[in-house]
């Protein structure tokens, strides 16, 4: 495919920043990572500069602008190809970053990619049972001080692995349909997933047994204009008291005792894939294009557009107050205060 026709299709479905902040990584559709130094553009602030993508030394065309104030990247980042297959998600565990993609896992040093290379160290490859397709990795949450990884997986279930070793644990087998999100607790002893089947289900990590599963078709208030009732994300918020989820219904926030919704975002009214708890701020994005911020409490504090039509990855700063956004476009949106966007990076 032709480079500006492939950027034109290109979906950007996943986000990582560097512990430090320094880096943000982005995964796409076409098995891409694509690595920008982010530090500099907060740091440059109301400079107009170059920002583009780099592979192989030819250069991916590069700024655009999201207000008068738009702040850009001078230097050129690094663009590779790691898979042939789609990365659907990314995490930071200690020395490297793990990349969810077709089958298996990649992971890449952290001390490579802040030198500007992009190279796999190594892999973890799912268990293939029956027929040639291999199942994507959708989501996947660390435990046990980032020794272990869950995966959520298209093959229906989820997946353990010990990363030292890189041995398949043992998987959970209840879903009957894709995972598309895991979240897990702080002593590694609950796990929950969210599934295209309309579950959430509670797990019981020791027994590798289901506790509670939770069908989302069952609350009438959380019914979207779509009729749909697929999960597809869900997140834990620190006090272990609240669960986010968003997917085909609507975004709500259930109590993890009663399991069952207290917060419904009923403005929220379409197919969402980010749900995040993050700067004590509820996060839910998805199709449309907006970023939803909301108060514990509810309250909605800002609805940010973005330049994609669908929003699949908002990725929080760890260190400052800050959000990238991204999705159906090769353009990534920066904002400094989640309330609007100062930049926008084109892949």
């Amino acid at each position: 495919m032709h480079g500006r026709l492939k950027d034109y299709y290109m979906k950007v479905l996943c986000q990582c920043y560097s512990d430090d902040g320094r880096m943000l990584v982005c995964g796409n559709n076409y098995g891409e990572l694509i690595l920008f130094d982010v530090e500099k553009a907060l740091r440059d602030d109301g400079s107009r500069q170059d920002s583009t993508a780099v592979q192989n030394g030819g250069s991916f065309s590069g700024v655009a602008s999201a207000s008068s104030s738009t702040t850009t990247l001078k230097d050129s980042r690094v663009r590779t190809q790691v898979s042939s297959g789609a990365l659907y998600c990314l995490a930071s565990a200690g020395e490297y970053l793990l990349a969810g993609g077709v089958g298996e896992v990649l992971a890449l040093s952290w001390s490579s990619i802040l030198e500007g290379r992009l190279e796999v160290d190594w892999a973890l490859r799912l268990p293939m049972h029956s027929g040639l397709n291999k199942p994507e990795v959708n989501a996947l949450a660390l435990g046990d001080g980032n020794q272990r990884a869950y995966l959520a997986s298209g093959d229906n279930k989820v997946h353990s692995f010990e990363l030292e070793t890189r041995q398949l644990l043992g998987s959970l087998e209840e879903h009957q349909d894709y995972v598309h999100g895991v979240a897990i607790n702080r002593t590694e002893s609950e796990l929950y997933s969210a599934g295209e089947d309309g579950t959430v289900k509670l797990w019981d990590l020791r027994s590798r047994k289901t506790v509670c599963s939770v069908d989302v078709k069952k609350f009438e208030k959380l019914r979207s204009r779509s009729g749909a009732s697929w999960v597809g994300a869900v997140a834990l918020d620190r006090s272990e008291e609240w669960l986010l989820v968003s997917g085909g219904h609507l975004p709500a926030v259930l109590h993890t005792k009663s399991m069952s919704p207290t917060i419904v975002f009923g403005d929220v009214d379409n197919d969402c894939y980010v749900a995040t708890f993050s700067n004590d701020l509820i996060t839910v994005a998805g199709e449309g294009g907006k970023v939803h911020h909301y108060t514990l409490s509810g309250e909605l504090r800002a609805a940010v557009p973005s330049s994609s039509a669908a929003v699949y990855s908002v990725a929080m700063h760890p260190q400052k107050r800050c959000a990238s956004t991204a999705g159906a476009s090769n353009k990534i949106d920066l904002s400094r205060n989640l309330m609007y966007n100062d930049l926008v990076l084109t892949v």
